[in-house]
């Protein structure tokens, strides 16, 4: 009976362990995408703005 409830302690560990480790994971990707996003979006604002001076440029 003793050996039973330590394997049972142990699995349960190992569970708990599992589920830890997937749920870092997925934040750790979530944050790296967030991440990527908002370079996306910051690389977009400055192209942007760069082809607003340019055209401001000619038309000067």
């Amino acid at each position: 009976a003793m050996i039973i409830r330590i394997l049972i302690i142990i699995i349960i560990i190992i569970i708990i362990i599992i589920i830890i480790i997937i749920v870092i994971t997925i934040i750790i990707i979530i944050v790296i995408i967030i991440i990527i996003i908002i370079v996306i979006i910051i690389i977009v604002i400055i192209i942007i703005i760069i082809i607003i001076i340019i055209i401001i440029i000619i038309i000067i």
